[in-house]
């Protein structure tokens, strides 16, 4: 018996129901074991409730697979927490929701190895997959996730990490419900035994790009945008003095922003998190300047640049300074 009970979608209107959207990073296809996984809480209309995202190691002997597919290696595994710890999160976050994933009898297979080794009886659980939703709703060339992103010009991006592909697959099922308009069935959720989560994650930014907005705007869109855990005190505060270090010419370098991207990932910092140490660094930066009791130009343009690294440009909204650098007038 599988774990999920499928449901499809058809035209049965207004949609309750809230997702878990869910993609794994594994050793193999045998299955292989779990070493990340990603899930988006969300509602119909697309709007995310939460996330869960953390690398899982599944003990020292595991060889990991497809380093040059996945790029998970024993380095990036440092710190993360056991396998079991993360799957017993994952329980906690897919209570009373549908389980969705892009091939949910592949996502399952794995799923039900890990749940196995833990020896639990899980009920089963109300599951829809994209993959065939998609073949059944669209035509296209082909059904894979990137291509159906691409092809509906969804946001996001495909990229075997698996957070990227959780919330990719979550945009394709919005897509699909607000078409679909709704459920072929009323889900029934049964309650899920409880395995003790891990007390810090260790969620992956990985396949930065400067882009438009820059290195740290992409940094913080690849982080979850909360988690359950508490970032490390000793680790969050290594990741101010880089963030220090590397604002002191005013801009962050692709390298910077990957060293910065896998301290945020060793702390275990969500996305909110890390914006808070970037303003809480902006604020500092503008204590010092303000100082003497004057900002001056110069300062201004250094605050406003400083900002503008760090993705938040309207963070000095107050300044006598424009996003081009030129001087606003000064109400008298």
């Amino acid at each position: 018996m599988g774990i999920f009970v499928p449901i499809s979608l058809g035209l049965n209107g207004r949609v309750d129901a809230e997702f878990t959207v869910v993609d794994f990073e594994t050793t193999g296809l045998a299955p292989g074991r779990l070493i990340e996984v990603g899930a988006v809480r969300m509602r119909a209309d697309g709007s995310v409730v939460r996330e869960l995202s953390s690398l899982a190691d599944p003990g020292p002997d595991v060889e990991l697979g497809a380093t040059w597919i996945h790029h998970i290696t024993r380095e990036r595994l440092e710190g993360a927490p056991p396998t079991s710890e993360v799957v017993g999160a994952l329980l906690a976050f897919c209570q009373d929701s549908v389980v969705v994933a892009h091939n949910l009898p592949f996502e399952e297979r794995f799923l039900a190895h890990e749940l196995s080794r833990l020896g639990l009886d899980v009920p089963r659980l109300p599951g829809l997959c994209t993959l065939q939703a998609a073949r059944t709703h669209l035509t296209m060339p082909n059904y894979r996730l990137g291509t159906l992103v691409s092809e509906l010009e969804l946001p996001g991006m495909a990229s075997h990490a698996a957070l990227d592909d959780a919330r990719a697959c979550g945009r394709l099922l919005a897509h699909l419900l607000k078409n679909s308009r709704g459920l072929t069935v009323s889900p029934e959720y049964p309650a899920l035994p409880f395995v003790p989560g891990p007390r810090r994650f260790k969620p992956r930014a990985s396949g930065l790009r400067k882009g438009e907005r820059g290195w740290m705007a992409c940094l913080m869109e690849r982080l979850p945008i909360s988690t359950a855990g508490a970032a490390d005190p000793a680790m969050a505060a290594a990741y101010v003095e880089l963030l220090t270090a590397a604002l002191a010419d005013g801009k962050i370098t692709g390298v910077e922003a990957r060293a910065l991207a896998d301290q945020a990932s060793r702390a275990g910092m969500s996305r909110a998190e890390v914006e808070e140490v970037h303003r809480a660094t902006l604020q500092g930066m503008h204590r010092v300047a303000a100082s003497d009791g004057v900002i001056t130009p110069a300062e201004a343009r250094d605050l406003y640049r400083a900002a503008q690294a760090l993705g938040l440009p309207d963070h000095f909204g107050d300044l006598p300074i424009t996003s081009s650098g030129d001087l606003r007038p000064v109400p008298r």
